[in-house]
């Protein structure tokens, strides 16, 4: 679980890199490919632990594991980024958001880590519904 969270954690963060070095890190449209990348890891990763002899339940919360994993290894370094990195960009949130006049870094840390799990919770069970037929075959 940790390898499989950690790489999808690495891939979200390469991402946000790639989109800024393109200079599209401002169009925050393109946050939603985060959640292809997130739903890539899962998927890698219960397809090849489901194959074991793992209960419903069991897989379903080690894909929530993964995706926690993941979000809070890409929330860490996206904090690391807006304080160290380039403090311009937290501001450029503030401004352009909606409601970013009332945006702190712990709110926009909790809404990213909300936000990422929210999306790891049911891309987990989404998947979970195509893997079952492999739990449960006699």
């Amino acid at each position: 679980m940790i390898r499989y969270g950690l790489l999808t954690g690495g891939s979200l963060i390469v991402y946000f890199l790639l989109m800024q070095i393109l200079g599209l890190i401002e169009i925050t449209e393109l946050r939603y490919l985060n959640l292809l990348i997130l739903m890539g890891g899962l998927f890698l990763f219960l397809k090849k632990f489901c194959v074991d002899k793992f209960s419903y339940l069991n897989a379903f919360t080690s894909g929530i594991y993964v995706s926690a994993i993941a979000v809070f290894s890409f929330v860490i370094f996206f904090m690391f980024y807006i304080d160290f990195i380039d403090p311009n960009f937290y501001e450029y949130i503030r401004e352009n958001e909606d409601f970013g006049s009332y945006i702190n870094k712990g709110a926009l840390a909790f809404m990213l880590v909300a936000e990422g799990l929210s999306s790891g919770l049911i891309a987990t069970f989404i998947f979970m519904q195509y893997f079952k037929s492999f739990l449960y075959k006699n």
